[in-house]
């Protein structure tokens, strides 16, 4: 008996496991979301030179250059490892006070990055100013990736339901958070993990089945 209790334990430890490493800080995967759309830019210096930025989602990562595709990748890493995400941004924790958000309730929706394109060689272009359209339900706070880290765009304005106005200094992977009180880790979208721990699962109750029935023919 003490022996079927021990595997029963086993098996729950591993599920419970699962579950634990399964949570993250997405309402659900990047890759099931609609793509941001940058509805119009304009930046500090006069940009006539055929500048223009583009958005690509986490789920086209692919078409990023490498040192951008290993950017949203590593945004990608930095948020799945923290179901809280004021442990990433530190900012973030003042902004969910203010809107009496409790900081596990907080979740990305949208990851993405946005880049330059179509620009000849020349000097900076300063400060951008985005009109972005998405998805903004229970909108909390845009998070950009910058080279020192995680920051809270302090400049980000919710204009209406859909569209989101802020100005930065650089470029890189950005993140939507939203109050996401009854979604959050719905489905990590990780799909190569999450087969991952439904084969253990099954591996786990596979031995439980033949450990009782090895016990069974031993008691007979």
């Amino acid at each position: 008996m003490k022996k079927v209790l021990a595997c029963i334990m086993s098996l729950i430890l591993v599920v419970a496991l699962s579950v634990s490493v399964m949570a993250t800080g997405f309402v659900k995967s990047p890759v099931l979301n609609d793509a941001p759309e940058i509805k119009d830019f304009e930046t500090e210096v006069d940009h006539t030179c055929g500048y223009d930025l583009a958005i690509t989602p986490y789920e086209d990562r692919a078409d990023l250059a490498a040192e951008a595709k290993q950017e949203i990748e590593k945004a990608y890493e930095d948020i799945k490892a923290n179901a809280d995400l004021t442990k990433m941004v530190a900012d973030l924790a003042k902004v969910a006070e203010d809107k009496k958000i409790e900081k596990e309730n907080l979740a990305v929706s949208q990851l993405f990055d946005i880049s330059e394109e179509e620009c000849a060689e020349h000097a900076d272009h300063g400060t951008v100013t985005i009109h972005l359209t998405a998805d903004l339900k229970n909108f909390v706070a845009l998070l950009h990736k910058t080279d020192a880290g995680w920051v809270v765009v302090n400049s980000a304005q919710v204009i209406d339901a859909e569209t989101i106005k802020f100005s930065v200094d650089e470029l890189s992977p950005f993140a939507i958070v939203v109050d996401a009180t009854a979604e959050k880790n719905v489905s990590t979208g990780d799909n190569a993990n999450l087969a991952l721990y439904i084969s253990l699962m099954a591996v786990s109750a596979v031995a439980l089945v033949v450990v009782l029935v090895v016990m069974k023919k031993k008691s007979n």
